[in-house]
């Protein structure tokens, strides 16, 4: 029956509204850089919340990317706070948003000790009312912190929490834990509460979801060894909760030895499946940036089956560059959509040299893969906002995903670079494509009514010029006017774009060979 809503939804709001539409947009926040990481479908388009400097803002654009509305929500005496998974950190129910929420403990502890709760907002960003636990706190000793949110049922939630007691040594926890509390919408009023803490260990409780009558929470914990801990290993970790706080099982993910793997995430599937993605981390090597290690991580994903706690065979993946040190990849948000299938966005680093360096150091990052229900790659594709520069200064991130009805998708996020940091959405079609042109894009015919898959765009160009490319294209080169060769890449995906900011202002001829050694081109300008 949920399958069969979600389907009916899609199809219904497509006639409402209208054809495709794709926009890459970056908009000045208020107050500061905006810290995006959620965002809706709403009336008359999308709406995206997050962090400002002392609040929360969120932005109202029409189905064609333009601002209808930016506004913003302030406290005196709390603060917004995001977690180690901004998008869990904010839920919409009817009525309005839970959003986490904290302050200080008090003017006699140090700025480390903040008290955890959580906020709830109407459906215009105006407080109903607050909860804050500062029974859970110590001052300068036990620090506790909200994680994630998840519905129960129509009246009320769960927010995890994490918690360590360092006893007097706020950089080595001697023990820490988890908290779910259920609470309800209306009133905040706690129903449940429930801890578990452990000595020796330390737990980073990322996710919390509510399947088929119980609770189950993901993050990475660092293993218990003797009677000390094993800082050299984090490993990823699901537990299954009873409502009544029982630990009913485990599952142990990634490589069991010395790496750390620190960020999971996982979605619930159309059949009330998990969907779990994590790191299973290959090898470590020394960070020559600062004092810490890098990581190759080869990404992979199960099902967990919630009744038995059994694993699907895992499916690996890989990313571009994944042959090349890796300085860690971060499973930033998972979409299971109307037709079952699955997206997840990844954010990674690589280097371009055997043994990584500053001057050699490259930014990669965002890549959103499309799986189908049998965990085949459908399309994978990489993103970077239109303010995206050199990637020695600059960032993109992606912090949600949400199939809007068209059958497209919005993502949300951040671009910053040395100069400023802007709110980043991301409009694509089913096939990941940037560009209203349809799925596929398909651009012209050859002399044989043959289909040529070359696009370029924006053309003149400055600084970035993206590509739809041929699905068999192995690289590119951009030659002057006289031949001589200027710009070449390899080829990762069908929609890729290139920086080309180093080229001075003048005609190209933009080339893409094939696998086949059929070679297009097409004229472009540099402004």
């Amino acid at each position: 029956m949920k399958f069969i809503i979600s389907i009916s939804f899609v199809l219904s709001c497509v006639t409402a509204f209208g054809q495709y539409e794709y926009f890459n947009n970056v908009y000045i926040g208020l107050n500061g850089g905006p810290f995006m990481f959620d965002v809706f479908v709403s009336d008359p388009g999308y709406l995206s919340v997050g962090l400002k400097a002392g609040g929360l803002e969120w932005r109202s654009v029409d189905q064609f990317g333009s601002t209808i509305e930016n506004s913003s929500l302030e406290e005196d005496d709390h603060s917004f706070y995001v977690g180690d998974n901004p998008r869990d950190c904010l839920i919409k129910c009817s009525s309005g948003y839970i959003t986490s929420f904290d302050s200080l403990y008090g003017p006699e502890c140090s700025t480390a000790t903040h008290i955890s709760g959580c906020v709830f907002l109407n459906n215009s960003f105006q407080e109903q009312w607050h909860h804050t636990f500062s029974q859970w706190n110590v001052c300068d000793t036990l620090e506790n912190w909200t994680s994630s949110f998840c519905h129960v049922d129509d009246s009320t939630f769960a927010m995890l929490s994490s918690f360590f007691y360092a006893n007097g040594q706020p950089f080595h926890p001697d023990s820490s834990g988890w908290r779910i509390t259920r609470m309800k919408y209306s009133t905040g009023e706690v129903l449940e509460d429930h801890a578990m803490v452990q000595p020796n260990h330390i737990y980073a409780m990322r996710q919390i979801r509510y399947v088929a009558g119980n609770y189950f929470i993901l993050g990475y914990a660092v293993p218990f060894q003797g009677t000390t801990q094993n800082p050299g290993d984090e490993q990823t970790l699901i537990y299954k909760v009873s409502p009544n706080g029982d630990i009913l099982g485990q599952v142990e993910l990634g490589n069991p030895n010395h790496c750390y793997e620190r960020y999971p995430q996982m979605e619930v599937t159309n059949d009330d499946k998990l969907l779990i993605f994590y790191d299973y981390c290959i090898d470590m090597y020394p960070n020559p940036f600062s004092e810490g290690w890098f990581k190759h991580i080869s990404p992979r994903h199960v099902q967990l089956n919630p009744i038995d706690m059994q694993l699907t065979d895992e499916i690996v993946y890989s990313l571009p560059n994944d042959d090349q040190w890796l300085g860690g990849i971060s499973h930033i948000c998972v979409v299971v959509d109307a037709n079952s299938d699955y997206l997840v966005n990844d954010f990674y680093t690589s280097h371009d040299a055997e043994i990584p360096t500053i001057e050699n150091a490259l930014y990669h990052g965002n890549v959103i893969t499309k799986f189908n229900q049998m965990g085949e790659i459908i399309w994978q594709q990489q993103y970077f906002s239109d303010d995206y520069g050199a990637p020695y200064y600059s960032n993109t991130a992606l912090y949600d995903m949400i199939q809007t009805p068209d059958g497209g998708y919005l993502c949300t996020g951040v671009s910053y670079n040395d100069f400023d940091q802007k709110h980043w959405l991301l409009k694509i079609d089913n096939c990941g494509y940037e560009q209203p042109s349809g799925c596929p894009a398909v651009v012209g015919v050859d002399e044989n009514n043959i289909p040529l898959q070359l696009q370029l765009w924006p053309n003149p160009f400055y600084n970035l010029l993206k590509a739809v490319l041929p699905q068999n294209a192995s690289r590119v080169f951009i030659t002057d006017m006289t031949g001589r060769i200027v710009h070449e890449e390899k080829v990762y995906y069908p929609n890729q774009q290139f920086d080309v900011s180093q080229l001075a202002t003048g005609v190209y001829l933009f080339n893409v060979e094939c696998d086949d050694g059929r070679v297009l081109g097409e004229r472009v300008v540099k402004r």
